[in-house]
């Protein structure tokens, strides 16, 4: 998630993070941007500054424009020129070209000094228009541009995105160049956009990958129907390991499956974590929900102020729940491989550990390579005409070309300012921790209790201590939330994100705890404690959580931090939170959960 707040701060207003709305009232106390405002409110603004361009020159005096592009925008030129008065005279001209473009074209509205600064058209109104042109003998179609200014705002700048309606001849560097030569916009004018800037074309890998992805879907439907019948209908008599294959790709079995809730309470479940698992997923999705919105909505900068409450902090911090997640992880194959141990004597063997990493594979690459594929190579060739992926915030990755980067579970590393598929950098940084979980594994296995807390206390320490060295070194910020303020000192825009967000052996701290709250659980099948004891570690967990969710509020309400206060909670922080959750599944596992425990 480190693009989707800062977006907001950066495409808004470059380098600002308005705490009040006199912040952004600057814009208004320049003259010239003042009346430049005002005119490009205007419904005409578009059609006068095409006119200042003198495009009824000949081509030759406008060699960088296509021919084409030039034509059609002096036919707009001279339509709207020679435009009647009233309804009396109007002609085909004005009704399907001059004023569906006039009306596509967006306008500047209200809300400036709440974060306004992208003002759409309509998308659908100048995708639609279809003129044919008597004297060229070809049609003039409509394409949405996007222009983007930036305007004066004190001693910093914000920037202005205005979606315009003009012939779809026009390239982005045709209008670049016209809206450059001479004109009012040419003085703020950054870039022109359009649509398909960003959108790459089908290759034949695309049609190879569908085409592949349409026959897994109709066997996992082939599969269903014949599921289906021999459970509810009548036995068609299919057995044999064939038939088993098969029915490892029906979606009826596949679903029920899924939507079951019969495994969460067998004895030896840890049914806390599916509670856990569904919030951190639901909590996640509302991050991401409240940094889209920030980028799309009106008045972002409203939203944005919600850092500054209580209630704010949830969404802001909703990192908290990726350590839940890895926190899980290390309680899973801790109580799995324990109990292994426990069962099996040849647990430990060298086949064993090579199934162990056999099994995560084999596990995770199929879906996980099939998403990667299709994301690269399909689904981001279908993101076209949506006035939204102009922003900068909706950049097409380059999973075209780090596809297989993804596929060794080495995007955090390698590349990383052009990770494909952005989230998936927690795939591969939970798997990079899996690989070497077994140093944490086997001094239990091998030399005890004693010898294998105290190497996992080790690892912790030098996870830790990692962990505030870098914060000092590269002046880091608290958090990956990029919303705060940023250490002038620090060179990189994302170096959070890579040295600490994505780094195994920074995350592996909260999967430690995890792994000896595993541990635990696995040796031990009862434990006995006092009421008064109970309630004064659910208190204390509540405490120590509450310190990892709101402790940053002084520093996400824009107020900077010294680097030791920064350091000691990006190295603390998911501490304090796991310590809670470590509390929280011990608790419910040993029936001291009260009304939280899941039974």
């Amino acid at each position: 998630m480190r693009h989707l707040v800062i977006l907001i701060a950066l495409s808004v207003a470059k380098g600002l993070v308005a705490d009040d709305v006199e912040d952004l009232s600057a814009i208004f106390y320049d003259p010239q941007t003042r009346v430049f405002l005002r005119e490009l409110s205007s419904e005409t603004f578009l059609f006068s500054t095409l006119e200042q361009t003198a495009l009824e020159q000949s081509e030759a005096d406008k060699p960088h424009l296509t021919k084409e592009c030039i034509q059609d925008l002096n036919i707009l030129i001279n339509g709207t020129q020679t435009a009647p008065i009233g309804m009396a005279g109007m002609r085909e001209i004005d009704t399907k070209l001059i004023i569906p473009i006039m009306d596509s074209t967006a306008k500047i509205g209200s809300g400036i000094l709440h974060g306004h600064f992208t003002f759409y058209g309509s998308f659908e109104q100048c995708k639609a228009i279809n003129y044919f042109d008597q004297d060229f003998h070809r049609r003039i179609r409509g394409g949405y541009y996007r222009i983007t200014m930036d305007l004066p705002l004190g001693n910093q700048s914000v920037e202005v995105n205005w979606d315009v309606c003009l012939p779809a001849s026009c390239s982005r560097d045709d209008l670049r160049s016209v809206f450059s030569g001479g004109t009012k916009i040419g003085q703020y004018l950054i870039a022109v956009t359009d649509g398909h800037d960003k959108i790459p074309d089908y290759v034949f890998a695309s049609y190879l990958i569908g085409s592949i992805m349409l026959l897994i879907i109709l066997l996992c439907m082939v599969a269903g129907a014949i599921d289906y019948y021999q459970r509810n209908v009548a036995s068609l008599g299919f057995k044999g390991e064939w038939y088993e294959l098969l029915m490892c790709f029906s979606i009826y079995r596949n679903c029920c499956d899924i939507f079951s809730t019969e495994a969460a309470n067998k004895p030896g479940q840890i049914s806390t974590l599916n509670c856990i698992r569904t919030l951190s997923m639901l909590w996640v999705i509302i991050g991401h929900s409240f940094a889209f919105s920030l980028a799309i909505v009106d008045n972002p900068l409203d939203i944005f102020d919600l850092r500054k409450t209580y209630v704010g902090q949830i969404f802001a911090n909703s990192y908290l729940a990726v350590d839940s997640f890895f926190f899980i992880a290390g309680v899973l194959v801790a109580f799995l491989k324990f109990k292994d141990i426990r069962r099996n004597a040849t647990a430990l063997s060298i086949r064993a550990w090579l199934m162990f990493y056999v099994h995560r594979i084999v596990r995770l690459s199929p879906a996980y390579y099939i998403l990667i594929l299709f994301y690269g190579f399909l689904f981001t060739s279908w993101l076209h005409d949506m006035p939204v992926l102009l922003g900068p915030q909706f950049a097409v990755d380059s999973c075209r070309e780090n596809w297989w980067i993804n596929f060794l579970y080495l995007n955090n590393f390698i590349d990383e300012a052009n990770m494909c598929y952005l989230v998936s950098w927690y795939l591969a940084t939970d798997f990079q921790i899996y690989i070497f979980s077994p140093l944490l594994i086997l001094p239990f296995a091998l030399f005890g209790t004693f010898v294998g807390i105290a190497v996992s206390v080790l690892i912790l320490l030098i996870s830790t201590g990692l962990n505030i060295f870098e914060v000092f070194y590269f002046f880091l910020p608290a958090s990956d939330f990029e919303g705060g303020p940023v250490d002038p000192r620090m060179r990189e825009k994302y170096a959070y994100s890579f040295w600490i967000y994505h780094m195994p052996y920074i995350r592996c701290q909260v999967f430690i705890v995890g792994l000896l709250v595993g541990y635990l659980l696995e040796r031990k099948k009862t434990v006995r404690m006092g009421q008064s004891f109970n309630m004064a570690m659910w208190v204390a967990a509540f405490v120590s959580m509450g310190l990892a969710l709101f402790g940053l509020k002084d520093w996400i309400s824009g107020h900077q931090w010294d680097l030791f206060p920064r350091a000691m909670y990006s190295a603390f922080g998911r501490l304090f939170w796991t310590a809670g959750l470590s509390w929280i599944v011990i608790a419910c596992h040993y029936g001291y959960g009260g009304t939280a425990e899941v039974s």
